[in-house]
């Protein structure tokens, strides 16, 4: 239920917003209620009881993640948006989900290849980059 008041905040707050810019954050709230309300029905129509994790909760792994998260907003301002994120999902995958190398490159490689054809190339928003800076002076 929170997902679906989030996601229509979202669609309320984008309609003030001049030309095209409110489409995308209309488009997200849009199906982020829509993933919210096929959740909500999975799990009333469900016949059997929910089951409990098998797993208990995993503190050191989870404060590892939040160490990362931490880590890639440090390194977004500090040297690049897509290096930072290529290098967040890459140590995820890696470290946290035991995951092959081969997998997790190839994943973040995709991931970051689709964040910079919607941002840079389709929405033209700017992100941070020290990188970018650094090579713009050759």
């Amino acid at each position: 239920m929170a997902l679906i008041l989030v996601g229509a905040t979202a669609i309320f707050l984008s309609q003030d917003f001049r030309g095209d810019a409110g489409f995308f954050p209309t488009a997200m709230g849009c199906l982020l209620i829509l993933a919210s309300l096929i959740l909500l029905a999975q799990s009333v129509l469900r016949t059997s009881p929910a089951q409990e994790p098998e797993e208990p909760f995993e503190g050191p792994r989870f404060l590892a993640w939040v160490g990362m998260a931490v880590l890639l907003f440090i390194l977004v301002w500090q040297v690049d948006f897509y290096l930072s994120v290529f290098l967040f999902i890459v140590l995820s995958y890696v470290l946290l989900a035991k995951k092959g190398v081969i997998f997790s490159i190839t994943l973040a490689a995709i991931f970051t290849i689709v964040l910079f054809i919607g941002f840079d190339l389709l929405l033209n928003v700017p992100t941070p980059s020290k990188l970018q800076a650094f090579f713009n002076t050759f």
